[in-house]
């Protein structure tokens, strides 16, 4: 998936923190740092998101650090490929849990949208019965 084609869900004004202070080096960042911001319970009303009692998933969505290169927040990648940590190798397994419920979190507006947009127009028209 290309990066540009990824981003459909996010307005260009989004692009930044919620403070509007930093932009995101990529699109992963991006995602997971937006999920943490809607994990804050300090938001009115608290947060609308509700996580299972589960201690892996817990551990995935705590384990990637991020640092603030010259392109914005950088997420450590899971394979060393962004030059910034290796979650892979640290954590000794993949994070798939928590990426699994990040990447669904951060489409999922999206695709619900898209879904009631295309049974909008898709749907056949009910005929009268006379």
């Amino acid at each position: 998936m290309r990066l540009e084609s990824s981003r459909q869900w996010l307005d260009p004004i989004d692009r930044r923190t919620k403070d509007g202070q930093l932009a995101f080096a990529n699109k992963r960042a991006e995602v997971w740092w937006k999920f943490r911001e809607a994990l804050e319970p300090d938001q009115p009303d608290g947060s609308a998101i509700a996580l299972p009692a589960d201690p892996e998933l817990r551990a995935d969505l705590c384990a990637p650090t991020w640092k603030l290169s010259a392109r914005g927040i950088l997420l450590e990648s899971k394979d060393g490929s962004s030059g910034f940590g290796n979650l892979r190798q640290r954590l000794g397994r993949s994070p798939g849990k928590g990426d699994a419920v990040v990447m669904a979190w951060s489409e999922g507006n999206a695709a619900a949208v898209s879904q009631h947009n295309a049974w909008k127009w898709e749907r056949p028209r009910q005929r009268r019965i006379v």
